[in-house]
């Protein structure tokens, strides 16, 4: 049997599923015992985890090589089953060499055999050896099975040593190990966790979860049916609260189910019930449910599925009418023994409703911050350090006791005076003296409206676009709205940033509840009224769907951006009539929404913005020509492209001169790509199965996208002519080398290359580069860095995971400006001495690359904020007093230790 690695991983023409698999599992099959292996298999399925094993999806007549190999390189994470007679089968040996050649996180299993006797196995000298060889396996190739099984068994894994006393905790030890690996379901937390490990213990103890030492005790008996309700003010870290019990417990109920169901209020006002519904039925599951038609057939569902079963709940801010909450779960009466459920609510009476003869109900009020606890987050925020600088120590010990212990006001506070003189921290205290007769909600909302009304007009504007419309998204796409609008977009966004209205997750806009709710109050207000054609912004499904109605002549109406989203394809069409009668209408964002007439028709032609994602007519929809048009995204449409009528499209791109932004991602197919207008910047053709070869010369482009172009195998020629490129996205391509123009090389800053399985030659570095940003993670045939890396002179971030790479380059400190540093399971064998001088790195992780030992030594390291590291066995932690205070974040293989 052939060990060839090059097998094409994902062909288009292969009805085959592959890619909903997490977990892999290779064993010899007359080694294992059956009710072992069932037993695993039912709880991999209990615990949600979706789990391949050699009788899943694959019929014995089938060429089976391709397909595993499909499959493993698809999987997060693989389990080979290492058996006394596990390396006499060539199929187990082979999936073992995919998983190396891969970089799959490796758990494996040894059934009644110990690792040194299974790297053992292989000699030369050994009898499988010789019976392989007699088979006619070539020599080289049994070498690199053995290489793989020597890699894949210095894995941290499982030993069951005595078989005959049975392996119930050994599957649950395995299944732990997998919900940590898979990161199943985890919340993320603040950066400034102040005070809240007396909170999490007294939750704990409510909700009758044994503990110790702020950790839940592993495997324990879960009982009784409890309900906490987290009560306290807006703002008071309640979801925060949430989130990290939620982390705590969740463990426990790998098998049970758990579910954290976010933002409830605002979803139910949305009407998205059905969407919490059927992601509280997935996640307690584990498995993707059938579609629910109304409410009320989706609360019996969840009374029938889950009635008698103990499962773990989280509604996070369920403010919503308890009828509502009915609406969602039904009575509460089908929760079995051992349930828990999380509330967090700013409604006191709440807690009467979930009361139940068979539950114990408990409240935990979440109250102020003492004193101290207020100065030390405040100054976080306010300084960015853990004490207050000298010359606002007066003026500081005058705001703390103002800010009322409330976490959410301390960071608008703290944030909004972050570098501003002495003066505005003086109109700041007399502001909030001024309401302290003011109940602390109306504090914050009018401070914020303050804040608000001292922005600048275009910061007013953005402000408003990301509340009711662009939460979540790529900030670099919108930038070209408010660049054609308002010309100053970075200091809007920096403004709102620096403000705490926004967080910035890389390029994704974040913005918290609070705020998203006061730009769509300052919305609805500033429309004087209940006559929906005065917003300037529709975002609410019903709005928008009432608007296109009464809509009655053109330029009445005051909208210039409208959202009409649906979660599937609808069973009534819209009414796109009237659309054109929307004349100040700038943004459409459509979402499976299906029109009763040709929408092209009916487009108001001053859009800037057009996205039609489930577009079910693309090809018709690229005639639509508008000048003003900046971005379109046709995006997971399913189309077929290479249907399109050209001549129309060429038509169209030269009208839309100014087109900034296409995207097309969605398995379209075509046989060479379409002309494309000279004025992108941002081109996305995420899981395209096309040929780049024949891409015309874009010259203004700065972002490409192909991440998961299965065709493309090497960069096109004409990218050397695109002066400039700053970004390349390549994930998941079959490209081989990355051998870039040298001009182009010079000019971009970041290039991902994550889990481009078959690329193992990186080209030189030319003299001058500004690359920031470079990640080969995931790569397995990447054994080392050219020398030349050392020319990154302004790299701040690398990321080398999951690569065959044992060392670094002597020169590798000069790196200066190295921040991020990321070698997640590779060959490392010592600490690299060079790190030793790289003050500027703020994170290193090193975690579970098992062959680092000897002395970890970051003493001089004084601007290290997360360090993660292997198993600290026959290893040792250096570090001075200022690094240690610096750091926020100490693992050892995923174990938090500080």
């Amino acid at each position: 049997m052939s060990s060839d690695s090059s097998i094409p991983y994902d062909s288009p023409s292969s009805s085959f599923t592959c890619s909903n698999y997490q977990v892999f599992l290779s064993f010899r099959g007359t080694d294992v015992r059956p009710n072992f292996l069932e037993c695993f298999k039912h709880q991999l399925l209990s615990s949600g985890i979706d789990a391949f094993t050699d009788s899943d999806g694959i019929k014995p007549s089938e060429e089976i090589n391709p397909k595993l190999c499909q499959i493993i390189h698809h999987a997060q994470v693989c389990i080979p089953i290492f058996s006394k007679r596990f390396p006499t089968s060539k199929t187990c040996l082979m999936e073992v060499k995919w998983m190396v050649d891969f970089g799959k996180n490796i758990l494996p299993i040894f059934y009644g055999i110990a690792p040194p006797v299974v790297r053992q196995q292989l000699d030369q000298n050994g009898p499988i050896f010789k019976k392989h060889i007699e088979d006619k396996v070539p020599e080289e190739t049994l070498e690199l099975w053995k290489m793989a099984v020597e890699k894949a068994t210095h894995w941290k894994g499982e030993e069951l040593t005595k078989i005959e006393e049975g392996y119930h905790v050994l599957i649950d030890k395995v299944i732990h190990r997998l919900w940590e690996l898979l990161r199943l379901d985890s919340q993320d937390l603040p950066k400034h966790l102040v005070d809240i490990s007396h909170h999490v213990g007294e939750v704990l103890r409510k909700l009758n979860i044994k503990h110790a030492n702020g950790e839940v005790v592993p495997d324990q008996k879960l009982t009784g049916k409890r309900v906490v309700v987290i009560q306290g003010q807006q703002g008071i870290g309640k979801t925060t609260l949430a989130k990290a019990v939620y982390n705590k417990i969740r463990p426990l109920y790998r098998i049970r189910g758990s579910c954290f169901l976010q933002n409830v209020r605002r979803k139910v006002d949305e009407g998205r019930v059905i969407f919490l519904q059927e992601k509280l039925i997935e996640d307690l599951q584990g498995q993707t449910c059938l579609k629910i038609r109304d409410s009320v057939e989706g609360a019996k569902l969840i009374g029938n599925k889950f009635r008698g079963k103990g499962v773990f709940i989280v509604l996070d801010d369920a403010d919503s009418d308890w009828e509502q909450i009915e609406d969602l779960m039904g009575d509460l009466a089908w929760l079995g023994q051992g349930s828990k459920v999380l509330v967090t609510t700013n409604k006191r009476d709440i807690i009467q409703r979930f009361k139940g003869a068979d539950r114990k109900v408990m409240r935990h009020k979440v109250g102020r911050l003492p004193i101290d606890k207020v100065e030390e987050l405040f100054c976080k925020h306010a300084f960015q350090n853990d004490s207050h600088v000298g010359d606002f120590a007066a003026i500081t010990k005058k705001i703390i006791p103002l800010l009322k212990g409330n976490p959410r006001y301390i960071e608008l506070v703290g944030k909004n005076l972050y570098g501003k003189d002495n003066s505005i921290w003086k109109k700041m205290w007399e502001e909030m003296q001024r309401m302290l007769e003011v109940r602390l909600e109306e504090r914050m909302e009018k401070l914020m409206k303050l804040i608000y009304q001292n922005f600048q007009t275009h910061t007013k504007g953005i402000f408003l676009d990301i509340a009711c419309l662009f939460n979540g998204m790529d900030k670099r796409i919108p930038s070209y709205l408010w660049e054609a609008h308002y010309k100053v977009p970075t200091s809007g966004i920096f403004e709102l940033y620096n403000s705490s209205w926004l967080n910035l997750r890389g390029n994704e806009l974040q913005m918290p509840d609070l705020v998203v709710l006061l730009g769509k109050n300052i919305v609805k207000n500033d429309a004087g009224g209940d006559n929906i054609l005065n917003y300037s912004r529709l975002w609410d499904h019903e709005d928008a769907l009432r608007a296109l109605v009464e809509v009655q002549e053109l330029g009445s109406a005051k909208v210039n951006a409208l959202r009409l989203e649906y979660d599937r394809p609808p069973t009534r069409r819209f009414s796109c009539l009237k659309l054109r009668l929307l004349a100040a209408l700038r943004v459409l964002i459509l979402c499976h929404a299906e029109p009763d007439e040709d929408l092209m028709d009916h487009l108001p032609t001053k859009l800037s913005w057009l996205a039609w994602k489930g577009c079910p007519k693309a090809s018709r929809l690229l005639l639509f020509c508008s000048a003003k048009l900046l971005i379109l995204d046709l995006s997971s449409t399913g189309t077929s492209l290479s249907t399109f009528a050209w001549q129309g499209w060429q038509d169209c791109i030269q009208v839309a001169k100014e087109l900034k932004v296409l995207n097309f991602s969605g398995r379209f197919v075509a046989s060479q790509i379409f002309p494309l207008p000279t004025s992108l910047e941002h081109l996305i053709l995420e899981r395209c199965i096309l040929d780049l070869s024949s891409v015309n010369v874009l010259p203004k482009l700065l972002s490409l996208n192909i991440k998961q172009c299965k065709l493309v195998k090497e960069f096109p020629p004409v990218l050397g002519e695109m002066e400039a490129l700053e970004e390349i996205v390549i994930d998941g391509t079959d490209i081989k080398a990355i051998t870039l123009p040298e001009n182009l090389m010079k000019q971009l800053k970041v290039l991902s290359a994550r889990k481009c399985i078959k690329l193992e030659k990186i080209s030189e570095f030319p003299d001058y580069c500004n690359m920031k940003v470079l990640s080969f993670e995931g790569c397995g045939e990447i054994k080392y860095l050219p020398d030349s890396i050392e020319k990154l002179q302004h790299l701040e971030e690398l990321d080398l995971s999951e690569t065959m790479i044992s060392e670094l380059t002597r020169s590798f400190d000069r790196l200066e400006k190295l921040k991020i540093l990321r070698m997640r399971r590779t060959n490392l064998e010592e600490f690299p001495k060079a790190i030793q001088r790289m003050g500027s790195l703020s994170e290193i992780d090193f975690s579970c690359s098992g062959s680092m030992k000897g002395e970890y030594d970051v003493r001089s390291l004084s601007s290290l904020r997360i360090l993660k590291l292997p198993s600290p066995e026959g290893s040792r932690l250096h570090m001075s007093r200022t690094a240690y205070c610096n750091l926020e974040i100490v693992e050892y293989d995923g174990e938090v230790i500080h």
